[in-house]
């Protein structure tokens, strides 16, 4: 084992285990701005059922932390909006048009 391409990563099985504050690996790789294309995809694939969580930290959606601080990926953020557009609903306020 020489380098990264020697290594073996099970998603399924790494995708579900939370860390000792209850957080899943969606939250934290978000958190910490892991591209899409860097692993961001991988984890999401191998627990799809993370991305209709809330972060146990923060509170917050996949989305919102992939796209908080100055090396956020906004590619990261469409892809998780994209493959949950529901989770942003809560957040978007509808004004009724009252028509007399």
């Amino acid at each position: 084992m020489g380098n990264n391409d020697d290594v073996f990563v099970n998603w399924r099985i790494y995708s579900q285990k939370k860390n000792e504050l209850g957080r899943l690996p969606l939250f934290t790789a978000s958190e910490q701005s892991i591209k899409w294309s860097d692993g961001l995809c991988n984890i999401l694939a191998g627990y799809g059922a993370a991305i209709e969580e809330v972060d146990t930290v923060t509170g917050m959606e996949a989305f919102m932390l992939a796209g908080v601080g100055k090396a956020s990926d906004m590619e990261s953020v469409y892809k998780l909006l994209h493959d949950h557009p529901a989770a942003i609903n809560p957040y978007v306020v509808i004004k009724h048009l009252h028509v007399s």
